[in-house]
């Protein structure tokens, strides 16, 4: 129950996070500055490492002092870690194409993504 609760509220943060994320990108978009955009874009990162970290320590934490025979909470942790990774990484997707500053670098730096993604 109280993972439950802390996943959804992990949601809750996440969301605002992205509103906070989307009219930072609009009033960049507004300014035309390519450099703020790449800043912004990083922040974006690292937020969603913090926030990966986050989950993994409130999902995954658990309790230590049981034997190792039922993980389940652990794969379920790792479960919602995946898709949290894929919708984060859809949505950065979506807001480039909106954006429409999707030019050769920037299909490659995708395409190097996802592949790394692939990989974990």
């Amino acid at each position: 129950m109280i993972i439950l609760i802390a996943i959804l509220l992990m949601m809750m943060m996440m969301m605002m996070m992205m509103m906070i994320v989307a009219v930072m990108m609009m009033m960049m978009m507004m300014m035309m500055m390519m450099m703020m955009m790449m800043i912004v874009v990083v922040v974006m990162m690292m937020m969603m490492i913090m926030m990966m970290m986050m989950m993994m320590i409130v999902v995954g934490g658990g309790d230590g002092d049981e034997d190792d025979d039922d993980d389940d909470d652990d794969d379920a942790a790792m479960m919602m870690m995946m898709v949290v990774v894929v919708v984060v990484v859809v949505m950065m997707l979506m807001m480039m194409m909106m954006m429409m500053m999707i030019d050769d670098d920037m299909m490659m730096m995708m395409m190097m993504m996802i592949i790394l993604l692939l990989l974990l």
